[in-house]
């Protein structure tokens, strides 16, 4: 159920209720009289200005690295952005990003368009796909703790923040179209279904593991493209009222159209498909996954696995003996001039591979969780200033990852009695510990409850955690949902204010004229009269509305568009600027929530 719904019902099921206890309203704003920032803190004030002192000094922290300064981490991203082959470099003068975005989103809005007036693209789906009010990519590198270091600096992993990007929506749409092609014998679904495979294998054969060296940038999107048209268009001259040319124009789309922004510079990704872009890992499954069946049928006998099992970049095969590895591993990568494949040999008859550790016992592969070398223990501590509720998931979360991967109540047990003495390392009580597991063990011997089959979607209902306030809000929330509405399912979402994050900064920040859907508040420079508007567009246009000027070019429109604070300058003879706009809150879900706002 979409939350306006649930807002209107709850409205209308409470007009004649006079009763404040129950109106969750009005239980909103006691919580947020009532809250005392200076009490509920996350952080004690000596510790917070000890991190503040550190962000001055421009140290960085990414993941559980620490670059002493952030020139450091900028070389570093500099390094992987060099490569003329993946990236180029855009020279855009200060303030024309917005042209490129605008140009960006006409393109595809007009290529949409073309489809829909050709017939092959409904209404309803033109209106989701088209972009409006979005802004670049964002990039930013992920520390290789795992790997060796150069300098004593770790080496980064490129990850690209594409939400509400020009092709966003459009990647999500082309993922669902191509999500059957992801898939094959070969590959596996996540480590737990690995564990289950690899423990009914009956034989003794040398344990491998291979992986694609920087398998998403290496990926060649020309070729792929062609692959995912063979694929999707192999039985259906139409999918989903598109035609083979429409889908190949917007899968076009969707992976060369990137605008992506670093360090204030901004670079378009010329081949291959960066971490974090919502097609990177659909193309790469799709591209492995039809040659991979290719490569392996005309793979000799003499070197071909007896087992071969892959997930994404990452492959584990069972082989005669160990000198069948290095023939295997260049068979594979003479197969394409992208791909290069590395090799790790089984030691001491065991080997890991995704978080799995296997170990060769006779004729039987026996599994246990795997940690790497570089795991440090540490996890949400349990003085952390959020809901008790993720804490207790936690614990849950790692019993059941030992429980599914662990092939023997032994290892399971061991694996439990690890878990208790990393979570006592963090802070949870041993009393805690102790009943998760007792709990979790007991829901094991329990018979699952059918359920009923319910297909009205639980309501989301995102809060800011203020510790034993937002406890009282919700339920208050959920005394009134009972009361009024008492079919409606509710799942809380927790938001801190304050993040460790939010002082060791090191991604780009969105310039104020790219964002879309905000409040913001506009203060007349002379009388100091306030207005209060939302946007889901750019605020860079809606500002410049406001000032009766063109956002492209900067100039007086001739036509000049509706506006109550244009009209109140012309009263007040008062010019408006850009400076006298301020955002005041944001919300990019739907416009019906900034309005709320």
């Amino acid at each position: 159920m979409p939350f306006e719904s649930l807002f209107n019902q709850l409205i209308k099921g409470q007009r004649n209720i006079s009763n404040t206890q129950t109106d969750p309203v009005s239980a909103a704003f006691e919580c947020l009289h009532t809250y005392d920032p200076k009490t509920e803190q996350n952080l004690p004030k000596e510790q917070f200005e000890a991190l503040k002192i550190s962000s001055y000094r421009r140290v960085i922290k990414v993941n559980l690295c620490c670059y002493p300064q952030k020139c450091d981490y900028i070389e570093c991203m500099n390094e992987l952005l060099g490569n003329a082959s993946k990236f180029k470099k855009l020279n855009i003068e200060p303030g024309k990003e917005y042209n490129i975005i605008c140009n960006q989103e006409r393109r595809i809005s007009e290529t949409l368009r073309n489809i829909k007036n050709s017939g092959g693209m409904l209404d309803t789906l033109y209106e989701k796909l088209n972009p409006t009010g979005t802004q670049p990519s964002v990039l930013y590198g992920l520390s290789k703790i795992h790997k060796p270091t150069v300098n004593n600096i770790p080496k980064l992993r490129p990850i690209l923040s594409a939400i509400n990007s020009p092709t966003y929506k459009l990647s999500q749409y082309m993922n669902q179209l191509l999500k059957p092609f992801t898939t094959n014998e070969y590959s596996v679904r996540d480590s737990f279904s690995f564990a289950t495979n690899i423990q009914s294998c009956c034989t003794s054969q040398f344990m491998a593991s291979l992986d694609v060296d920087s398998l998403f940038t290496n990926i060649p999107l020309a070729e792929t493209i062609e692959i995912c048209c063979d694929l999707l268009y192999r039985n259906h001259a139409i999918v989903d009222g598109l035609s083979r040319q429409d889908f190949k124009q917007l899968l076009t789309l969707a992976t060369t159209e990137s605008f992506i922004l670093f360090n204030g510079n901004y670079y378009q990704q010329i081949d291959g498909v960066a971490m974090g872009s919502p097609l990177g890992p659909t193309l790469a499954n799709v591209f492995l996954g039809f040659n991979e069946k290719k490569w392996l049928d005309d793979c000799p006998s003499q070197i071909k696995p007896s087992y071969y099992r892959r997930y994404v970049d990452d492959i584990f095969v069972l082989l005669p003996d160990v000198t069948r590895l290095e023939e295997f591993r260049s068979y594979m990568s003479e197969k394409h001039p992208n791909i290069n494949f590395t090799s790790e040999e089984e030691s001491h008859n065991s080997l890991p591979f995704l978080d799995v550790h296997v170990r060769r016992n006779n004729n039987k592969y026996i599994t246990s969780v795997y940690r790497k070398p570089t795991f440090s223990g540490v996890y949400t501590n349990f003085d952390s200033f959020i809901p008790a509720s993720y804490k207790s998931s936690l614990l849950s979360t790692l019993l059941y990852r030992a429980f599914s991967i662990c092939s023997s109540w032994d290892r399971i047990h061991t694996e439990f009695e690890t878990i208790r003495s990393v979570m006592l390392r963090n802070g949870f009580p041993v009393e805690l510990i102790d009943r998760g597991i007792t709990s979790f063990l007991s829901r094991l011997h329990k018979p699952r409850q059918s359920q009923q089959d319910d297909k009205q979607e639980p309501v989301m209902i995102v809060l800011p955690f203020l510790g034993r306030y937002t406890r009282l809000l919700e339920k208050k929330i959920k005394q009134s949902l009972r009361q009024h509405l008492p079919d409606t399912r509710v799942n809380f979402i927790y938001r801190a204010s304050t993040r460790l994050r939010s002082l060791f900064n090191f991604k780009d920040r969105i310039p104020i004229y790219l964002q879309s859907g905000v409040v913001y508040q506009f203060t007349c420079s002379r009388c100091k009269s306030a207005y209060i508007g939302e946007t889901i567009r750019h605020t860079k246009r809606r500002f410049c509305e406001h000032m009766g000027r063109s956002p492209l070019s900067g100039k007086v429109m001739t036509r000049q568009v509706p506006s109550a604070v244009n009209n109140h300058s012309k009263v007040c003879m008062s010019p408006v600027r850009e400076s006298d706009f301020t955002i005041l809150c944001r919300d990019s879900s739907s416009e019906y929530n900034l309005q709320v706002k």
